[in-house]
């Protein structure tokens, strides 16, 4: 087994976007992740295309983790014990490598989604300026002795010095260490996060209660060549955002060995993270490095320790307490009981994993009592307003009066104030104020914090007259609210504020309600949230292409956009692609696959386009078509850009496409939406879009007048490169009109900025399906090399995928062929530039590789003509579409015959003369091929008549011999090739095919005159020739053989007259066969290997299988054991002229040729048969062997050097 590699390259613009490559199965060693023995693959070193600092791998293999349970880096070998253990190494320049480093998991990065069989890699940095990287993977045996199973690896890479940090870190020493304010932490924007102080994805806010510790498991220190640790944080936030498709970086904040802290998570004080399973009501805390075997610096601890002083002390959280942990609560992977957790926790309290560490787990007892007797030490319940807009009642920015107050444990952050309504002036004593810090004159959005599920009565008990006065820059306003509501940011209004500290927004108790009903009012916290210039947009007009549109082609949509409002509109990703000046090329609209999702998917399969925070896209949905997206889409799944801003008035065409790959009928509806704002419309301009089958017609075989291949010439259609350079599917580069064809074998050529054919340079498809010939059974290697996109099918099977826009590059696939013909087809296309393409194959066992052996005929065509009439073989490939399903042929242009499948035999006439034979290709969806035409001439060799033969043999013999006859031609004759027919009486007639000589053997059984005919012919003429023989009787002295079966399963030969003789066997002796012929020889058929201790001891003979009518098998075996006995004695033959003497019988063996030598007829049984010789007879037991029949026997003599004949028994 191989895994393949996929490559998806970086983006130009963006370098924070991380560059993936996938793994996956495969066969090329060049692209492939390798089998180099049973337990351990190995990727071919693979160059990034651009250098890279950190890398970040997914996998999925079988077996996976389980809902609670997790291999996690528990110790020093937890990583090298896994299942299926990854090793990475780095280079800058393919010579120099870093060491292989074990990859270790990393649990924080797993969602639901994922399901069981994914696993995702720790963040590794690779080193400055990395190039090169290459995997190794072990599958170590599981418990039953089975091996895992790896199906796929992804490997991301990114250079964090994408950007430069633009704040410098404040080190813990040089603050008090005992002040229980927010620490000194490095901003996003000051670490140079891409999104800034914002976020593609906007946070959701849950109070946190919960402080969260992890690791993240890579380097301790910086190596010589890491320039800060901001690079790290970055590499971090490109893998969360970008790979991970969380759209920010899953932490709330991450600290350095240096003790620097930042800022990770946008959104403030409770944003919800990414970083425990849960994250809901915790804050995560990241410790940059790996803390299993060391612990943490002394400057990473007291950053942590004040870090989670500050976030206890703001939200009242006891350090050293436990509670319930709503985020693990509803988490499908919690692992706590009843999602009870410590208020200070290890992220392996909340889910079975090694992290934070062995030595951070250590320490956290100590960091809660440090954390502890930071809040003992004076610190303030109210805390200092940290300028984010938002105040809390603990803040040093909220003032209320000096009264009676009471508190609860719900609200924003946890805890809220609370005091009883009154209709009272005299009873009215509790009032606040939140005085805001603005920064910039402008106009804001005021929102109340309204307490949920505080528990203080049975609801509803709240005020439903709380009044706010909201001081701003116009004047006052008040607004009432019913606090008794389900939201838990009641919305006041917008209103402009100046500069500064002069607004305010002031409550009082005094709200209209009798104290005698007790409705609470809360004093929870107020934010100012400022107000942007509405963006306006309309979605004028939307066109679809086409209402029919075929499966694998595209469907294209122009969508028209307006801005109607005062400020500009801004697009995102995906956008068309640029000229060479920059600007947006409308024609290069960004092109779906009908699975694809602009949200990705799990798998990876599809590049992730997460949604940015009210940028503005054009969508398009079908209730038909069901994604498995990773993320909700809202019914939209294919979203466009608006390829750049859009200014106030301006009006735009967007175009994009859609493949769609399904036949049927899809409904679509278009719509324009800011992203995690609003739609402006949805569920408008709706069209039933027909997608037909493939209308790809099959490719079939062509030649030129010479019978040479033919490739044949189409203008491509126009289709944007963004989807030329990613589309696996060869039915998507669709055909445009026919350009012309030309002479080609698929060897590699190399046409530069020229084409094929004169003018054709550019945008064409070269198409190509021919018979070749495999001489051997074996596995066969293909490839093509072209610049840009290339597929190769044998036999209708992919082999190799060459596809995408690139330079010339070589691809391989195998595939193995038993020998005989087979269906070679290749399809190409260029976009721009240079062209260059070929195809060849590397036999099995050979080193290189060669091109195709052609199999339209196997017989020559030389001299512009065959000489012989040929059988021609056509084919025909649907190249990826439904599949050939016939071809259909005409010898005249008028009668056409049709043959089912993908290839054809069709027999030439025979006689002399020119030929036209016309033929298409039809697939499974009806499509037929363009009429092609093989012209070709026979011209065979016009023979003379056969005369002036000679026939010569003997003039007299004996029955039961052997006697040759020999027809020959006047040597001056060229009348050849010629058939002889030989006739003679009592005989059957023979036809055998001769040159100018021709030998026959003929044997008669009864005395007489015999005559003897041959007579040779061919297409021209005939000659007969004409002779007799007398044959005499068997003289009385010869040997007499009979064959009698004496007993069951034994064959007895004894005396009787003739020389074939039919016997007929035991049943269940032979298979298939009842009856076997026996066939006595004055010498064996096969030439023995004489020595001197094997001399031939006696007449030979064959037993041959015949059918009930007498017609012959070509082979038999046995069934079942049978012995067979020979009688034989010591008497003369031939007047006694030969010494048949034997002096030890023992020393007889009957042998058998077995089609490559003689055997021993004992060595058929294992152990082998015992001889039994005694009373003249020789027995020997045959036992069931994979030697096929007919067989010749003899009898030798071993030991004894005479030459002997010794014959059986004569009656």
């Amino acid at each position: 087994m191989m895994l393949s590699q996929h490559h998806v390259s970086a983006r130009e613009r963006d370098l924070s976007v991380p560059e993936k490559t996938t793994l996956e199965p495969g066969n090329d060693p060049q692209t492939s992740l390798v089998r180099t023995n049973d337990q351990q693959y190995l990727s071919p070193v693979t160059a990034a295309d651009t250098p890279f600092t950190h890398m970040l791998l997914r996998w999925e293999g079988s077996p996976g983790h389980t809902e609670h349970e997790h291999h996690a880096e528990e110790d020093d070998h937890a990583a090298e014990d896994m299942p299926i253990m990854l090793e990475v190494r780095s280079s800058t320049d393919n010579q120099t490598w870093s060491d292989w480093l074990v990859v270790s998991e990393d649990p924080d990065l797993l969602v639901p989604e994922d399901g069981t069989e994914v696993f995702w890699s720790q963040v590794i940095y690779a080193g400055a300026d990395a190039r090169f990287w290459q995997v190794r993977a072990t599958l170590n045996p599981l418990d039953d002795g089975s091996l895992p199973v790896l199906r796929q690896v992804d490997v991301n890479t990114v250079d964090g010095r994408y950007a430069q940090d633009s704040e410098t870190a404040v080190s813990p020493k040089s603050y008090q260490l005992a002040d229980l304010s927010k620490p000194p932490v490095m901003s996003r924007s000051g670490w140079g996060c891409p999104d800034g102080q914002g976020s593609r994805v906007p946070p959701a806010y849950y109070p946190v209660k919960h402080m969260v510790v992890h690791h993240t498991v890579d380097a301790n220190s910086l190596t010589s060549r890491e320039s800060n640790w901001g690079d790290r944080v970055r590499a971090i936030w490109s893998f969360h955002t970008l790979t991970r498709g969380w759209g920010d970086v899953g932490y709330n904040y991450l600290v350095a060995p240096d003790g620097t802290i930042f800022e990770g998570r946008s959104g403030g004080d409770d944003a919800v993270g990414f970083h425990d399973t849960g994250n809901y009501g915790s804050m995560g805390v990241s410790m940059i490095g790996t803390y299993d075997t060391v612990s943490p610096t002394g400057l990473a601890q007291e950053s942590l320790v004040s870090l989670l002083a500050w976030k206890a002390n703001q939200k009242g959280i006891d350090p050293l307490g436990s509670s319930y942990y709503y985020g693990c609560d509803i988490s499908y992977y919690c692992s706590a009981p009843g999602a009870v957790i410590f208020n200070i926790a290890g992220h392996r309290h909340v889910y079975s994993t090694g992290c934070p560490g062995n030595a951070t787990a250590a320490l956290l007892p100590s960091i809660r009592n440090r954390v502890r007797e930071r809040l003992d030490g004076g610190g303030s319940p109210v805390v200092p307003d940290n300028g984010d807009l938002l105040i809390d009642e603990l803040e040093s920015s909220f003032a209320r009066s000096d009264a009676t107050w009471y508190s609860a444990a719900c609200g924003y952050g946890g805890h809220t104030f609370y005091t009883f309504a009154t209709d009272n002036a005299d009873e009215s004593t509790n009032s606040a104020t939140w005085r805001p810090t603005i920064p910039e004159t402008g106009r804001y959005r005021v929102y109340a914090s309204a307490p949920q599920s505080c528990g203080i009565a049975q609801p509803p008990y709240a005020t439903r007259q709380t009044i706010y006065r909201i001081r701003h820059a116009d004047g006052n306003a008040e607004r009432t609210v019913d606090q008794n509501t389900a939201e838990e940011w009641i919305d006041l209004g917008a209103y402009t504020f100046n500069e500064g500290t002069d607004g305010a927004v002031e409550l009082y108790d005094l709200t209209g309600e009798p104290l005698s009903e007790g409705r609470v009012i809360f004093f929870d916290s107020i934010k100012w949230v400022a107000e942007e210039p509405t963006a306006e947009a309309e979605l004028v007009d939307v066109q679809y292409g086409a209402t029919r549109v075929a499966a694998g082609e595209l469907l294209e949509v122009t969508f028209t956009v307006r801005n109607t409002g005062e400020v500009p509109i801004y697009s995102q990703r995906p956008e068309a692609g640029t000229r060479p000046d920059g600007s947006f090329d409308p024609a290069e609209g960004y092109v779906y696959d009908e699975a694809e999702c602009f949200l990705g998917d799990n798998q990876q399969s599809y590049p992730v386009y997460a949604k940015e925070t009210e940028r503005i896209r054009v969508t398009l949905g079908s209730s038909d078509v069901r994604l498995l997206c990773n993320g909700e889409t809202g019914g939209y799944p294919w979203r466009w850009g608006i390829n750049g801003p859009l200014d106030p008035g301006e009006t735009r065409e967007i175009r994009g496409a859609i493949r769609f790959r399904t036949p049927g009928e899809v409904s679509l509806q278009a719509g324009l939406i800011q992203e995690f704002v609003r739609y402006y419309t949805q569920n408008v301009f709706q069209e039933t879009i027909t997608v037909t089958p493939e209308r790809q017609p099959p490719v079939v075989s062509s030649y030129d007048e010479s019978l040479a291949p033919l490739a044949h010439v189409y203008a491509l259609q126009p289709m944007p490169a963004n989807f030329l350079g990613r589309t696996h599917n060869p039915l998507s580069i669709v055909q445009g009109e026919y350009l012309g064809s030309f002479d080609w074998d698929g060897s590699l050529t190399e046409w530069g900025e020229a084409g094929p054919l004169d003018g054709v340079d550019d945008t064409f498809i070269i198409e190509q399906t021919r018979v070749f010939r495999a001489p051997r059974d074996g596995e066969y290697t293909f490839s093509t090399n072209t610049d840009d996109g290339s597929w190769l099918w044998v036999n209708g099977r992919l082999v190799v995928d060459n596809s995408g826009l690139h330079p010339a590059r070589e691809v391989t696939g195998k595939v193995t062929l038993t020998r005989g013909n087979h269906i070679l087809s290749f399809r190409y296309f260029d976009l721009t530039g240079d062209a260059t393409a070929g195809y060849a194959v590397k036999m099995p066992n050979d080193s290189a590789f060669t091109g195709l052996l052609d199999a339209l005929s196997d017989e020559p065509y030389t001299s512009g003509a065959f000489t012989t009439p040929p059988t021609l073989t056509l084919a025909a490939d649907d190249q990826g579409g439904s599949g050939t399903a016939a071809i259909r042929y005409s010898w005249d242009g008028t009668n056409w015959e049709q043959e089912s499948g993908n290839l054809v035999q069709l027999s030439s006439p025979t006689d002399n003369g020119e030929y036209r034979l016309r033929y298409q290709g039809i697939d499974a969806s009806g499509n037929t091929s363009d009429e092609r035409e093989l012209r070709f001439v026979v011209q065979g060799e016009v023979l003379p008549a056969p005369s002036d033969m000679l026939l010569t043999g003997p003039s007299s013999g004996n029955a039961l011999s052997n006697h040759f006859f020999t027809a020959q031609i006047s040597p001056d004759d060229t009348a050849i090739p010629v058939t002889y027919r030989w006739e003679a009486t009592d005989l059957q007639q023979v036809t055998v095919n001769g040159g100018l000589t021709n030998t026959v053997r003929l044997s008669w059984q009864t005395s007489g005159v015999k005559t003897v005919t041959v007579t040779a012919s061919n297409a021209n003429g005939t000659v007969t020739a004409t002779t007799t023989m007398v044959i005499n009787a068997v003289p009385a002295e010869s040997a007499e053989i009979t064959i009698d079966p004496a007993a069951q399963s034994i064959l007895d030969f004894t005396a009787i007259q003739g020389q074939v003789t039919t016997l007929v066997l035991p049943i269940g002796s032979v298979a298939g066969p009842t009856r076997l012929i026996y066939t006595e020889f004055t010498g064996p058929t096969q030439p023995i290997n004489v020595s001197a201790s094997l001399r031939l001891a006696g007449r030979a003979f064959q037993l041959q299988a015949v059918t009930d009518d007498g017609s012959p098998y070509e082979s038999f075996s046995l069934q079942q054991p049978m012995t067979m006995t020979v009688s034989y004695s010591n008497q003369g033959l031939n007047n006694g002229a030969f010494d048949v003497n034997i002096s030890n019988q023992e020393d007889l063996r009957l042998l058998y040729w077995d089609g490559v030598g003689w055997q021993d007829a004992a060595n058929t049984c294992d152990p082998a048969s015992l001889y039994s010789l005694g009373d003249n007879k020789i027995s020997v037991v045959l036992c069931p062997t994979t030697a096929t029949m007919p067989n010749d026997f003899v009898l030798v003599e071993q030991v004894s050097l005479k030459r002997v004949y010794l014959p059986v028994i004569r009656r």
